[in-house]
Order: structure tokens, then sequence, then C-alpha cells
């Protein structure tokens, strides 16, 4: 069964076509349509299939960005589902919709996660100046008041560099 023909047997220009889009037109007017017949203007469905293919074409590509970075080459649903659920914009459209075999969300947080190198070191260094400190304090003030150990980490810590690299 081919395509209808026009007087000219020629093809007739389909309204995708025309308005240079892959999304089927006919197809969305038919759902968008229903039971109510005269519901529906000419346009609505022609610009709901550019707005639908739009949004497919930025999620699939923001898909494969997500797939390059995990050093795939091909994109699975965990990718759709991961940038579904990153970009605030795509969250709030499918807010209530989950991706099936897209897993869930990792939401650790940030305090959990096990430090990086560098900092793992700043913190060591810091935890090894304050204990210097501490020793030398209970040394020079046998005789005088003591003050209490937090005041002292507490004064050390804010007086380490914060986010410089050694």
């Amino acid at each position: 069964m081919g395509r209808k023909t026009d007087n000219n047997n020629k093809p007739k220009e389909t309204r995708a076509h025309k308005a240079q889009i892959v999304f089927p037109v006919g197809r969305v007017e038919k759902i968008l349509r229903g039971k109510q017949k005269n519901h529906v203007s000419a346009g609505a469905p022609v610009v709901l299939s550019a707005v639908l293919e739009y949004l497919t074409a930025e999620v699939l590509e923001m898909a494969g960005q997500a797939a390059m970075d995990n050093k795939r080459t091909r994109i699975t649903p965990r990718h759709l589902a991961l940038v579904l659920q990153q970009d605030d914009e795509y969250k709030r459209i499918f807010a209530p919709e989950s991706v099936v075999g897209g897993g869930s969300r990792q939401n650790i947080r940030a305090e959990l996660l096990p430090a990086s190198r560098k900092a793992k070191k700043v913190v060591d260094e810091a935890a090894e100046a304050v204990e210097k400190e501490v020793k030398q304090k209970k040394k020079s003030s046998k005789g005088k008041k003591k003050k209490s150990a937090s005041n002292s980490i507490l004064s050390t810590l804010n007086s380490l560099p914060v986010g410089e690299e050694q």
C-alpha cells in the first residue's frame, strides 16, 4: 500500500513533511481528537508534534553525553534516567515518571563520601597541628587556668588555608 497521490500522480505532501518534522502529525492529531471530533484546530497537532520532537532530541542529546561521560557508546535507560533526574527543567516535567531499568538516583551526602587524597592530607596535617598545640598548651599552662581543648582545635582549624592546593 503506497502513499496517496493527487491528480498529477505525485505523492501528497504530508503535514509533517511540510513542517519539516519527523514526528507523525496525523497520529498526534488522532490521539488529540480522541472521541471529540471537532474540538482540535488544524495547527495544534503540528505544533505539538514539533514540541515533542524538540524535547526528544534534547533528552537524547543529553543522554548521549551521559553515555560518553561513562565511556559507553550505547544509550541505556540508566543514562535517560540520570538526565531526567539531574536537569531541573526536566525534573519538573517528568517528576512523577520513572524510567524502567533506570535504577535509583544516588543521594549520598558529601560528608559520607571518601575524602580525596589532597583533602585527606590537609585534614591529617590539621590534626597533627592540633595535637602539637594541645601538648604545648598543656606544658605552658600547668600553673595557669586551663583552656578548653575544643577552643584550641577551633582556632587551629580556622587558621588553616581552605581550598588551596599545596
